[in-house]
This record gives C-alpha cells, structure tokens and sequence, in this order.
C-alpha cells in the first residue's frame, strides 16, 4: 500500500489520508475533516487534492469516516454522490439530525455502509475492519486497512479514560496482531499537563455534585453538545444532586438521534428541555410544531428556572437569551470544555459577561482524547513495525516518547510496506 498524508502530520484537524494499492487500482480516503481555522466561506479551496473526490473515478472506492466531529467529517458533505461513505450508523445519524436543524446536507441519500466493530468490509482491494474507541464523540472506531498483504491500524481519534474505557483495555489485551504502520492520534502532546493521568468520567462525576451542592443560584455548565459522555456524566451528577438537568433542546435531539435507551432523553426525570429562540422560529418557519411534541413533558422556559434546583446546559449561542431571561443572583458557570477555547476571540463575548455579571467561573474538564501514558500503553501493545505521528502539532516529539517512529509529511506519498522509509513520487 502507498500513503499520502493530505492533512494532519503537523496540525490537529481537517484529518485526510488517502491510502492506495499497488497489486490492484484502488483507492480509499480515511476522514475528510475541517481544519479548525478553516474559512468556511471558501471550502473549494480546503478540499484536499484527492483525484476523484469531487467529479468521482472508478478507482476511489469510498471516503471512509472514524466519528462525527467536524475536523474529522466537515468535508465529507462536499464530495461527488457515488462515493461511497463508511461511517458509524449512530454517527450518521447524529449528523443527519442536525444538518435537518441546521438547514444543511444530510447523508441518509449517500451510498453508505455502516460500521459494525470488528465486522470487516470489503473494498475492492482493500478489506476495511472497523473497532469501537473510546472517545468523547459517540460512535467513534479505530480502522484497520488491509492490502497487498499489509496492515494498516489508522488510530482516529480515542481515550482510555472515559465511559467506554472497557473498549480501550480490550483492545490492549487483544490487539490487532502484525502491524506494518500505525497512524496514531498525539492531540495532547505537548499540551500543558500532558504528562499527568487524566481524571475519568467518574471523578468528573464527583465534582460536578459538589460543585452543584455548594451554589447557591443557577447552575450553569458549558459543554459540546457532541459530548454524550459529559451529558451522562451531568445527569448522574444532577441525580445525586437531588437538582434537575435543563437541556436545550438541540442537545436532545443529539441524544435522541443516537437511539441508545440508555442514554438520558427529553421525557426521563430528573430532565428539563429548553427550546432555544433559533429553533422556535425554526419551527414557525416550516410549520413544523410537531416537532415540539417529545419536549412537552419536560419543558422549561428560561425565566422559569429554579435557581435551587436547575442545572442549566449552556453554550456561546444562548448567550443572550440566558442573560437576558435567567434568573442569575448567584449564579456560576462550570467550564467543560479544552482550556484553549477560552482564549479564542470567539468567547470573549461570554467572557466579558461573566465579568461584568460577576458570575464566577470554575473548570471541570477531562480530556477526549488518550493521555501520553495511554498513547504508550497502545504503541506498545500494537508494535507496529512502523508508528507514523498523525492528528498532532508536535508531531516531533513523538521520538522521544514512542519507538519506531517515522515522521512523515504532508502531501508526500510512503509505502506502508518499505521498513526502510522509502517515499513515492504522486
């Protein structure tokens, strides 16, 4: 097999790697993201040079997706619609329910074939297995590409300290054997703290209730949407709290979409549903109130809040309606998120408002992505002849931290195959 890395040897998003065989014309595309940074005005010009992706080729055989964050799928939308896509059918689905809300193209018209982990599918050439990770988006798997008898294990994006952390010590007790190359994630590398063990899910769970139990006004935590894990986490939390979880009703259909009974839903107790004023004249726009319908049981208004009781999920775009509406005389915001975030330009406006408020601000964060330990506990139990840095802005660490490393850059096609690091000419 030949590898071009188009996005993600010296960068954390926007991930593409375009594999392709050598004993029989095939290609297929892992991830096709958005970069962080990206100018979504012009996406033409983020499309990675992958021959076939917008007018198609006989020879691209499918674009094939790890999980449903947009620095991984952003671009997938954008591609010719004979390709084939490859994607977790919960993760789809996720997608999908959004793009309904957000007026944007859905999948559900695309060729698709749905990962089942450790359920091999079949590529021309190429024979694709698919293994559920642990990560903070759902439905995320890690991709193990076989061809011209080589073995390929594209990491995607995983953890071992979240709610799935099961998956990840399976996969250690029994990994995928004879790797040639191992593309491996190294988000956190060289990120502050990066050498220390990351809280798990349930010690997040334990400060949350303390942190509930000791504010006296509205509870207020921001968080991705995409983040089952924390939403799980937030309703243990608001259980053991004796207090209520006001979701917005965005967040409930994400929950909704990924149809897991296990996971909390509009109608459970113990939940509240906000309706956002986006999706109100959403839905007076397109007549569609029908679609209130799951959120009637449980539903909340903003300047109904039980400042004693809620726990109100909140994010940058309900900002003004939350200051505006929610009773906030003692009020606190918990931060779950990346630190980084905080610094962007694009939360000063939050920022400023919890100063002029008053409102204090306290984090309780973990990562979704693999501590330095864990990134070596899985280097070690794969022993990949050949460990390829991905998905990482200090890419040039990775030597110190792993064995067999080969640096690879963007654009550049390599053999998974040649141990001697021999680069190809496209």
């Amino acid at each position: 097999m030949k590898v071009r890395i188009h996005r993600g040897t010296r960068q954390i998003g926007g991930t593409c790697i375009e594999v392709a065989a050598e004993s029989t014309p095939g290609r297929i595309v892992l991830d096709l993201g958005l970069p962080l940074d990206a100018d979504t005005d012009d996406i033409a010009s983020l499309m990675p040079d992958v021959p076939g992706l917008r007018d198609a080729s006989d020879d691209l055989l499918g674009v094939l997706i790890s999980h449903p964050h947009q620095d991984h799928v952003g671009l997938v939308h954008d591609i010719h619609p004979d390709i084939p896509i490859g994607i977790g059918a919960a993760g789809q689905r996720i997608l999908d329910r959004a793009a309904d809300w957000l007026d944007r193209p859905k999948l559900d018209d695309r060729v698709l074939i749905h990962w089942q982990s450790g359920k091999p599918v079949t590529l021309g050439p190429f024979t694709i297995t698919p293994l559920l990770v642990d990560h903070s988006a759902y439905d995320a798997y890690a991709l193990l590409i076989q061809a011209d008898g080589q073995r390929l294990f594209y990491s995607g994006d995983f953890r071992g300290h979240g709610r799935k952390a099961k998956l990840f010590e399976k996969l250690l007790a029994n990994p995928p054997r004879d790797i040639d190359v191992l593309m491996m994630e190294g988000t956190v590398i060289g990120r502050e703290g990066e050498g220390t063990p990351f809280p798990d899910e349930s010690a997040l769970e334990r400060d949350f209730v303390e942190a509930f139990n000791s504010t006296e006004g509205l509870r207020l935590v921001w968080t991705s949407t995409q983040n089952i894990d924390r939403i799980v986490t937030l309703y243990r939390a608001a259980k053991r709290s004796g207090k209520r979880l006001v979701l917005d009703a965005f967040t409930a259909e994400m929950l909704a979409a990924t149809e897991n009974p296990n996971l909390p839903q509009a109608h459970w107790p113990h939940i509240g549903v906000y309706v956002p004023e986006w999706m109100r004249r959403r839905i007076v726009r397109d007549k569609t109130f029908t679609r209130l319908d799951p959120f009637k049981p449980n539903r909340v208004f903003l300047e109904h809040l039980d400042p004693a009781r809620d726990i109100l999920l909140f994010r940058p775009g309900m900002l003004k309606e939350v200051a505006a509406k929610a009773p906030l005389a003692g009020a606190q915001l918990i931060y779950s998120n990346w630190r980084g975030y905080l610094e962007d330009d694009s939360t000063k406006p939050v920022r400023d408002w919890l100063m002029q408020g008053a409102i204090p601000l306290r984090r309780i964060h973990t990562s979704g992505h693999a501590s330095v330990s864990d990134l070596q506990r899985f280097a070690t139990a794969l022993a990949a002849k050949k460990l390829v840095p991905i998905h990482s802005f200090h890419g040039d660490r990775f030597d110190e931290l792993f064995a067999n490393v080969d640096r690879r850059d963007d654009g550049e096609w390599w053999s998974a195959g040649n141990q001697g690091g021999a680069s190809w000419k496209s």
